[in-house]
C-alpha cells in the first residue's frame, strides 16, 4: 500500500477530528485517539431515545489505509440489544456501505447516521432477526440490559450516568479514557548518521524543538528498528506528518542520547520519493507560487528565441567536448552540419527562429568554443578565460554528457551538462566535477550557484571527492569554481521540503467532494505579478471563495487580478476549478496503482514479479548510433537469475513504451523508448551509449510513468482561460454550450460537394450538409458499421479541393493511422524529409491535411499553424481536458463518435462521480448540433437487433437485404451438418442459419466444473499453467463473491469453439477474442500461440480487450465474460464497473459482422445491468446451457486441450513442475 494513500488519510482524519471536537456534538463524546495511529477512533454514544437514553454505550472506529476512497468500519464494544446490531458489535449503516460510501462523506455525517439508527432503529432491515418482529420484547431486552449497568463489563467503567444526560460527571477517582496509556517501551535506536529512509510513527513539536519518532523503512517490516530524532533550530517548522517517508543524515547526541538536527549538522528530506529537479527548484527561488503553477501548467506558446538559441549552444559545445573539436574549422564544420540536422531545424521552427539569425548568433559562439577548448582542454592560454578569479586548472576528461542523476535519499533529480574530471594547476588535485553551461550575462545569480549547488550534492553521493562545480558563462568567457557553503546545502534542503509540500500528488485533501490544489501565497509585486506569464491562472484560483481572505484591499495584486480575469464568468471560473480536481483525481488514483519509488525501494526480483520490471538483462552487441538515438538490444541474461525462465513478451511493455535503464548499483542510467520485443530480448532506442560506462554491467527495465498526461490537461485547462478572440469564442462554445451559427457554404462549394457525394447514402450526405452550414463546429454521431469514416473522408477531400488545412486526431495512433491510410487512394502522401528550416517552412505551409494524437497536438511544430478544421475522430473516448488542445489550433473542428460506446478511459470512481466520465462530446450534444449516420453494413439482422434492444433503441438498420441475411460460410468441401458434429452443444453455436447468429453460451459454476474434473485425473492444468505463465487463473476468490480477471474453463471452451471453426475452413484472421480483463487476454493470448503451435491451426487470432477492439470488425466474436461467483446475489465493485457497462458491452458485441458468441455464468452475470435484458432481445435458439443433459456437453473433451499443451509444451520448459503428470486417457481424444 502507498504511503501516499496513509498520508492523505491521516491529514483528512487529523481535520475531521479537529472538526468534530469543536462541533459540541452532545450524544458522542469523550473521543479518544491513540497519536501513535490516528485511524482508530474510539467514543460514546449517549442516546437521546428510550430505552436507551439510559445509558452511554462504546464505539470504535477503525478508518482504512485507503480512506476517503474507502469506507470506515463501526463495531459497538458495549453490548447492546438493537435490531440493527449483531452479537458482536457490527453495525448495519447504509451510509457506510460499499455500495453507499461516497469519499466526500465527513466522519460527522457518518456519526449522526449512527445516532439516527441508534435512537430509531430500523427492524425492516435488520442483523438481529430476534429482535426485529416484537418491538415489546426488543424494548424491555434493551431496557433491561441498559438499567441492569453492565456498563461495568462492557463499558468505561470509570464514568457515572445522571438522569438529564445533559452532562456525564466524572468519578474524580477513576482514570480519564485519555489518560489510559501502557507505558511505552523503549525506543531501539538504529544508526541514522548516514543516509536513511525512515517512516515517521509519532511527531511532538514545541517552541524549541520538534521530536519525530522514526521506524526503518529501508529493511522488511519484521526487523525494522525504531529511534527519536529532534529537530533544532529552523528545521522544527519542517511540514511533515505521521506515516510519511523522510530521508534522514543526522549526528548523536550523547545528552539527549538520541539522534539530531541542528542549523549546523545533519538533514532531513521530507517525501524523498517525490524527485525534483533542479532546474524546478530554482525556478521556484523568486516566487514559490508560480514554480508551483510552472509544474503543473506549461506554456502552450512558442520557445523564446533565447532560449533556442541557449539550447543549441549546449549541443554544440557537448559536441566538441565529446569528439575533441579544437580546432576553429573543426568547430565551425560541426555549427554548419549542427544547424542542418533535423532536430536542429525543428527547434529552430517551433521557436521562430528566422535562419540569418540563427546562424549569426551560433557563428558568433564558435570563437569563444575555441578559445575555450584550447584554454581548458589543450591547457593553452587565451584572450578570453584569462580572468584572475577564473577557474585556474585544466579538464583532463570527459566523462559524461547529460548525465541523468536521480538521488531518492535527497529527493533531487536533474542532468549534468557536462561531468569533467578536472586537475588544479596549484595541487595538482584531480576529481570529478558537474560544469554548467550558461549563455547569457555573467551574473552568478543564486538561481544559477543553487543549480549547481544541487548537481554537486547530488555527484558528491556518487563520487565523495566532488565537492565543487564550474559555472561557465560562455559568452563572456567566465568560468568559475563554486563551492557551496554548507548553509547553501541546508536552506536548498528546507526549500525542496517547503516545495514539496505544495505538490498536488502528495496534497490532495478531501473536502466537500472535492481536491484543493494547494498553492503558495502570492508574492504581491506590482511589476512582476503584472507581467508574469502566469497570472491569469495565479488569479483564476485566487477567485475561489477560500481564497478571498489572502486579499487585502491595498495588495497590488487587486488591480492585477481584476485585469486579467475580467473576461471570465463565474460559471467559466466554475469550469476551470471542476476540472483542476478530476485531473488531480484521477492522477492521485493512478499514482496509487504505480508509484516510481518502486525501482529504488524494491529489488528487481520483486519488481519483475510484480509485473513491472525486464530484470537480469545484457547487452552483447554495440549499439547502433542512429540519428543522436543509441539502438540497443537487451538479452536475458539467465546465468544471472539462476536459470529461471523469463519472457519478455509477457513484459507487458509494447513498441513505443518509455522505460528506464538502471543497474544494479545505479538507477535511471538512461531512459529511453521500445523499438521492438522478442522472447528473449528487448531493443531500446536510448539518449546514450551504456557500452561507453556500463560495458559490463547488469541492466533491469522499468515502466515510466510520467505526469505528463496530468501536465499536459491542466495546461489545456489553462490555456482556456486566455483572453484572445480565439479562446474566448472557443471558450464560450465548451463552457457556455452556445449553439453554432448557421453559414453559407463558399462559392463553388456545391459543386465540390456533389463531387463527394458518389460514394455516400442518404444519412452520409445529410451529414456532410448539415456540416458545411454549421460555422463554429458539429457533431457526428456514427453508429457502428454506419461508415463514419467514409463520411470523414468526403469532408476532408472536400476541404483538400477548396484549399483548406485540416488536422486529423484522435486519442490513440492506431485511430490517426487507421484513417490517413484510408486517404492514400486519393493521392495523399504521408512523410516528407527535409534539410533546411526553408524546407521545413515551405512543407508545412504546403501540407494541407496533418495526423497526431490528441497527446501529441502540443507538438512545437504545431504552434505555429493554424487550421481550417480540426477533426476528432472517436471523440466520446477522449478525455474532455486532453480534446482542448488540438481544437485551439483550427477555426472549426468536427466531433466524431458513439456515445453508446466507450467513454474516456477512467480510473478513479470518485473522478468520475465528478463528471470525469464527460467527454466533450457528450457535453455538446443536441438536435442542432448533431447528425447521426444510422444506416449499417456490418451486421447481420439478428446482431443488430441485439444491439438495438442493448442500447440503440431500434435506431440501427441494415443497409440491404445482404447485409441483413449475411451469415458465416465454412469452406464449400466441408460437409457441415447436425450428424457429423461431436455434440449437440458445438452444433448449435456453429450453425450457419441466421436465427444462430447470436449465441449465448451459459457454462454455469465453471470453478466447481473445473475443481471436480481436476479432483477425477488427479492433476489440476489451470494451476500448471498458473506457474507457466505467472497468471492468476484460477484463485481461490472465484468461490466467493470477490472479483477475479481470468477464468481457464472459459479459456478452454474459446480454445475448442476456435479449433473447431478452423477446421471447417475459417482464417484465423477472421475470429477476434475479447475478454473483458487484461489477465484474460494474456492467458488466452498466451494458451493460443501454443495451441496454433501443436494443433497446426492457422496464425492471427487476434484477442485483445474491449478497448483494443474499438473500431474494428471481425466476421466471428468470441466473447469471454470471465465474472464467476457461487453468491449470485452479490456482484462485486470491479465486476460491476466494467461488466455492468452498457457501452462497453455494445462495443464487444457490434465488432461481429455474421457471428457473435458470449460465454459466461448466467447465474453470476444476472444481477448486472447489461445482461439483465440481454435474453431479453435475442432468440431463444439461441441460447446454450452447458449443464443441461440435452446439451451433450463433455468437459474433458473441452479439458483435452488444456492437458495436450500441459503434456507436451510445458513440461519441456518446467520439469521441476511436472514429475507426476499421469498420460492422457485414450477417451480424451478430439473426435
Amino acid at each position: 500500500l502507498s504511503k501516499n494513500s496513509k498520508m492523505a488519510a491521516s491529514r483528512r482524519l487529523q481535520k475531521e477530528l479537529s472538526d468534530l471536537r469543536a462541533s459540541g456534538l452532545k450524544a458522542f463524546r469523550d473521543i479518544v485517539v491513540d497519536e501513535t495511529n490516528i485511524l482508530v477512533w474510539t467514543g460514546l454514544i449517549v442516546p437521546d431515545n428510550p430505552p436507551y437514553n439510559k445509558g452511554a454505550f462504546r464505539i470504535e472506529i477503525n478508518f482504512p489505509a485507503e480512506y476517503p476512497f474507502k469506507p470506515p468500519k463501526i463495531s459497538f464494544k458495549t453490548r447492546i440489544y438493537h435490531p440493527n446490531i449483531d452479537e458482536k458489535g457490527q453495525v448495519c449503516l447504509p451510509i457506510i456501505s460499499a455500495e453507499n460510501w461516497k469519499p466526500a462523506t465527513k466522519t460527522d455525517q457518518v456519526i449522526q447516521a449512527l445516532i439516527a439508527l441508534v435512537n430509531d432503529p430500523e427492524p425492516e432491515h435488520p442483523l438481529r432477526a430476534d429482535l426485529a418482529g416484537d418491538k415489546k420484547r426488543r424494548l424491555a431486552l434493551a431496557e433491561d440490559d441498559t438499567m441492569s449497568m453492565e456498563l461495568a463489563s462492557y463499558a468505561w467503567d470509570d464514568w457515572e450516568f445522571e438522569e438529564n444526560k445533559e452532562n456525564i460527571s466524572i468519578n474524580t477517582g477513576a482514570r480519564i479514557p485519555e489518560q489510559r496509556q501502557q507505558p511505552s517501551a523503549p525506543l531501539r535506536t538504529f544508526d541514522l548518521t548516514r543516509w536513511r529512509r525512515c517512516e515517521v510513527k509519532t511527531m511532538e513539536r514545541t517552541e524549541e524543538e520538534l521530536r519525530l519518532g522514526l521506524m526503518e523503512d529501508d529493511v522488511p517490516a519484521e526487523r525494522a528498528q525504531t529511534g527519536m530524532l529532534i529537530l533544532f533550530d529552523s528545521w522544527i517548522y519542517t511540514d511533515v506528518h505521521p506515516f510519511e517517508i523522510v530521508s534522514v543524515k543526522a549526528i548523536w547526541s550523547e545528552e539527549r542520547q538520541c539522534h539530531i538536527i541542528t542549523m549546523n549538522d545533519g538533514l532531513i528530506v521530507v517525501n524523498p520519493n517525490v524527485l525534483i529537479s533542479g532546474t524546478t527548484l530554482l525556478g521556484s527561488l523568486f516566487c514559490s507560487r508560480r514554480g508551483i503553477l510552472e509544474t503543473y501548467f506549461k506554456k502552450t506558446t512558442a520557445e523564446a528565441e533565447i532560449m533556442a538559441v541557449g539550447t543549441m549552444v549546449h549541443e554544440l559545445l557537448q559536441v566538441c567536448l565529446k569528439n575533441k573539436l579544437d580546432t576553429r574549422e573543426q568547430i565551425m564544420e560541426a555549427c554548419r552540419n549542427m544547424l542542418q540536422n533535423q532536430r536542429t531545424i525543428f527547434t529552430m521552427y517551433s521557436a521562430c527562429l528566422k535562419k540569418g539569425y540563427a546562424e549569426k548568433e551560433m557563428y558568433d559562439f564558435v570563437p569563444k568554443i575555441h578559445q575555450f577548448m584550447q584554454r581548458y582542454i589543450n591547457n593553452r592560454p587565451t584572450s578570453m578565460f584569462s580572468a584572475r578569479d577564473n577557474f585556474d586548472g585544466t579538464i583532463t576528461e570527459v566523462q559524461d554528457i547529460e548525465e541523468n542523476i536521480w538521488m531518492p535519499q535527497m529527493g533531487l533529480k536533474g542532468k549534468v551538462d557536462v561531468s569533467v574530471r578536472v586537475r588544479n594547476r596549484e595541487n595538482r588535485q584531480v576529481k570529478t566535477m558537474p560544469l554548467e553551461l550558461k549563455t547569457g550575462r555573467a551574473n552568478f545569480s543564486l538561481e544559477h550557484r543553487g543549480q549547481l549547488t544541487i548537481y554537486q550534492m547530488m555527484m558528491s553521493e556518487v563520487n565523495p571527492s566532488t565537492d565543487s562545480g564550474l559555472l561557465l558563462y560562455l559568452r563572456e568567457g567566465i568560468m568559475r569554481e563554486v563551492k557551496p557553503s554548507w548553509n547553501e546545502i541546508r536552506d536548498l534542503v528546507m526549500m525542496r521540503n517547503k516545495y514539496v509540500g505544495y505538490l498536488a500528488c502528495e496534497k490532495i485533501y478531501l473536502d466537500e467532494g472535492e481536491a484543493e490544489f494547494k498553492l503558495p501565497r502570492p508574492i504581491d509585486h506590482p511589476s512582476a505579478c503584472a507581467k508574469c506569464h502566469m497570472n491569469t491562472i495565479c488569479c483564476t484560483f485566487l477567485l475561489r471563495s477560500e481564497q478571498r481572505d489572502i486579499l487585502s484591499p491595498g495588495m497590488a495584486l487587486n488591480t492585477t487580478l481584476e485585469r486579467v480575469t475580467a473576461h471570465l464568468s463565474d460559471q467559466h471560473v466554475e469550469y476551470f476549478i471542476d476540472w483542476v480536481h478530476i485531473i488531480l483525481y484521477e492522477y492521485f488514483h493512478e499514482n496509487e496503482t504505480f508509484t516510481q519509488e518502486r525501482i529504488w525501494i524494491k529489488t528487481p526480483e520483486v519488481r519483475e514479479n510484480e509485473g513491472f520490471t525486464l530484470a537480469y538483462l545484457v547487452i552483447q552487441t554495440q549499439p547502433v548510433l542512429q540519428g543522436s538515438r543509441y539502438v540497443t538490444e537487451f538479452k536475458v541474461d539467465k546465468t544471472k537469475t539462476g536459470g529461471m525462465r523469463r519472457d519478455c513478451l509477457t513484459a507487458g511493455f509494447s513498441a513505443g513504451d518509455y522505460l528506464i535503464v538502471s543497474t544494479t548499483r545505479r538507477i535511471a542510467v538512461a531512459t529511453g523508448t521500445v523499438l521492438s520485443i522478442e522472447s528473449q530480448s528487448i531493443t531500446l532506442s536510448l539518449e546514450r551509449d551504456l557500452q561507453q560506462h556500463y560495458s559490463n554491467e547488469v541492466f533491469h527495465i522499468d515502466r515510466y510513468e510520467s505526469n505528463m498526461k496530468m501536465t499536459f490537461d491542466l495546461t489545456n485547462l489553462g490555456a482556456l482561460l486566455e483572453n484572445t478572440e480565439k479562446i474566448n469564442s472557443l471558450r464560450s462554445l465548451i463552457v457556455d454550450r452556445i449553439t453554432p451559427s448557421f453559414d453559407t457554404p463558399t462559392e463553388g462549394g456545391e459543386r465540390i460537394l456533389h463531387e463527394s457525394f458518389r460514394s455516400l447514402n442518404f444519412d452520409q450526405m445529410n451529414a456532410v450538409l448539415k456540416f458545411e452550414h454549421l460555422k463554429e463546429y458539429m457533431l457526428l454521431e456514427g453508429l457502428p458499421g454506419t461508415g463514419k469514416t467514409q463520411t470523414i473522408v468526403a469532408i476532408v477531400r472536400y476541404y483538400h479541393c477548396k484549399g483548406k488545412s485540416v488536422l486529423i486526431t484522435s486519442h490513440t495512433n492506431a485511430a490517426v493511422d487507421n484513417f490517413l491510410v484510408r486517404l492514400i487512394p486519393y493521392g495523399a502522401s504521408l512523410t516528407q524529409n527535409c534539410t533546411t528550416l526553408d524546407e521545413l517552412n515551405e512543407i508545412y505551409e504546403q501540407c494541407s491535411v496533418v495526423g497526431v494524437t490528441c497527446m501529441g497536438s502540443n507538438h512545437p511544430l504545431l504552434v505555429q499553424k493554424e487550421f481550417d478544421l480540426c477533426i476528432v475522430d472517436e471523440a466520446t473516448q477522449v478525455f474532455q481536458p486532453t480534446v482542448l488542445r488540438p481544437l485551439l489550433a483550427a477555426k472549426k473542428f468536427l466531433l466524431v463518435g458513439d456515445p453508446n460506446q466507450l467513454p474516456p478511459l477512467m480510473k478513479s470512481d470518485h473522478a468520475v462521480d465528478l463528471g470525469g466520465g464527460e467527454s466533450l462530446f457528450k457535453r455538446l450534444q443536441g438536435p442542432l448540433n448533431t447528425a447521426t449516420l444510422s444506416i449499417q453494413y456490418r451486421m447481420n439482422a439478428t446482431i443488430t437487433d441485439v444491439a438495438n434492444n442493448l442500447a440503440y433503441e431500434g435506431r440501427l438498420k441494415c443497409a440491404t437485404s445482404t447485409v441483413a441475411r449475411s451469415v458465416i460460410q465454412y469452406a464449400q468441401d466441408v460437409n457441415f451438418s447436425e450428424e457429423n458434429c461431436p455434440n449437440k452443444w458445438l452444433y448449435g453455436i456453429l450453425r450457419t442459419d441466421l436465427s444462430g447468429a447470436f449465441v449465448l453460451l451459459d457454462t454455469g459454476n465453471t470453478a466447481k466444473l473445473h475443481a471436480e474434473y481436476s479432483k477425477q485425473i488427479s492433476i489440476d492444468p489451470g494451476n500448471k499453467i498458473e506457474k507457466n505463465f505467472m497468471i492468476d487463473v484460477f484463485p481461490e476468490e472465484h468461490q466467493s463473491g470477490a472479483h477475479v480477471s481470468s477464468n481457464i474453463c472459459e479459456a478452454a471452451i474459446c480454445l475448442y469453439i476456435v479449433r473447431a471453426m478452423t477446421e471447417l475452413g475459417i482464417q484465423g484472421r477472421d475470429i477476434g477474442i475479447i475478454a473483458p480483463f487484461r489477465a484474460q487476454v494474456t492467458l488466452l493470448q498466451q494458451l493460443m500461440g501454443k495451441f496454433c503451435e501443436m494443433f497446426g491451426m492457422p496464425e492471427g487470432v487476434e484477442v485483445n480487450t474491449v478497448d483494443q477492439y474499438q473500431g474494428r470488425e471481425k466476421s466471428v466474436i468470441i466473447y469471454s465474460c470471465v465474472t464467476n461467483c457461487n453468491n449470485t446475489n452479490h456482484v462485486c465493485a470491479v465486476d460491476e464497473r466494467i461488466m455492468g457497462s452498457n457501452e462497453r458491452f455494445a462495443v464487444a458485441l457490434t465488432r461481429a459482422k455474421h457471428k457473435c458468441i458470449v460465454i459466461g455464468n448466467v447465474a453470476s452475470l444476472a444481477p448486472i445491468a447489461p445482461f439483465k435484458s440481454l435474453k431479453q432481445g435475442m432468440l431463444p435458439e439461441g441460447f446454450f446451457r452447458l449443464t443441461d443433459p440435452d446439451c451433450d456437453f463433455d468437459w474433458a473433451m473441452v479439458q483435452q486441450h488444456l492437458l495436450e499443451i500441459h503434456r507436451k509444451d510445458f513440461q519441456l520448459l518446467l520439469n521441476p513442475l511436472f514429475d507426476a503428470i499421469p498420460d492422457i486417457p485414450p477417451d480424451f481424444q478430439f473426435e
